[in-house]
């Protein structure tokens, strides 16, 4: 991308300049190692959550910042970085990304009164997704598991409640279930 073609940096709205950035990707692997064994099994548990640290600026009252004073734009970007939840950050050449902020670091010297650098610590945000259990092919999840095990409690309680002719509880469940 052309330095003509950059996106203004922003999170949250809040926007800031960029000096540079890394992103680190990779796999999450449980590495087992057991005593007495010189060698080790390395097991791949899926993609690894990408994140970025980003490195950048604001200025006292930069027109491409917004004008505001360096105080007002500090308090903008510790505000945007105590927000709960993912958030959404246009970076320069990556373009707009739904992230969730892991850290925020700002800096001034001492002549902090026209400029503060920031440091931002970033892991994408992914999909709230809940586990499922796959039997023979169909997918069953948890709320239908725990409404099926209700039932079966109930039915079972109901059952135990009623006696046989002979007086015990071993043939009430089918004629609970009968009725």
């Amino acid at each position: 991308m052309s330095l003509l073609n950059l996106l203004p940096a922003s999170f949250r709205g809040v926007p800031f300049a960029v000096t540079d950035h890394v992103t680190t990707a990779g796999r999450r692997l449980a590495v087992h190692e057991y005593p007495g064994r010189e060698d080790v099994w390395t097991e791949d548990m899926g993609r690894g959550a990408t994140r970025y640290r980003i490195r950048g600026f604001v200025v006292d009252k930069d027109p491409i910042l917004g004008g505001l004073p360096i105080d007002a734009q500090r308090l903008a970007l510790l505000t945007a970085a105590r927000a709960a939840g993912p958030g959404v950050l246009i970076h320069p050449t990556l373009g707009i990304l739904t992230v969730v902020l892991d850290a925020i670091s700002m800096g001034e010297a001492l002549d902090g009164a026209t400029y503060s650098t920031v440091e931002f610590a970033f892991i994408e945000a992914g999909r709230q997704t809940f586990p499922n259990i796959s039997l023979d092919g169909l997918t069953v999840s948890a709320a239908v598991i725990t409404a099926a095990a209700g039932a079966a409690t109930a039915v079972r309680l109901l059952g135990l409640g009623k006696t046989s002719a002979a007086g015990s509880a071993s043939g009430a469940l089918p004629a609970t279930v009968n009725q």
